[in-house]
Order: structure tokens, then C-alpha cells, then sequence
């Protein structure tokens, strides 16, 4: 008998890429950086860590800036 079952949803039964985005280009707003769709697409399944890094990737003026914001 199964006594516990655990499901990953995330993306399977709701998409919730376009809300990722969203909430990755909000942060760039505030921090004065525009984050396109396009750009968004390099974050689909990769960790929030890493999510970070592609967001600084694209918007920060330099390495030394994107630093500041980690």
C-alpha cells in the first residue's frame, strides 16, 4: 500500500513560466533594468539562484554592478 505520494507540479498541471517572468522583469524595473520575454525564456527551469545570475546576466550595466545586487 502507498502511504504518501508527492507530485512536482510546478509547470505541469499550471504554467507558471509567464508569472516567473513577470516576477524576474518587476525586480529589473526596480532596479532601474528592463528584462525582456526573450531574455525571461533563458530562466524556464533553472533554479531561482540561477535565475538571479541570468536576470543580473542582461541588465546590469557591468560585472561589478550585477555583483552589488546579489
Amino acid at each position: 500500500m502507498i502511504d504518501c505520494c508527492i507530485f512536482d507540479l510546478d509547470g505541469v498541471v499550471v504554467d507558471t513560466a509567464r508569472y516567473h517572468y513577470l516576477a524576474w522583469a518587476a525586480l529589473a524595473r526596480e532596479l532601474g533594468f528592463e528584462f525582456t520575454p526573450v531574455q525571461g525564456e533563458a530562466t524556464k527551469g533553472v533554479s531561482r539562484m540561477a535565475s538571479l545570475e541570468i536576470c543580473l546576466l542582461y541588465t546590469s550595466p557591468s560585472p561589478r554592478d550585477a555583483h552589488e545586487y546579489r
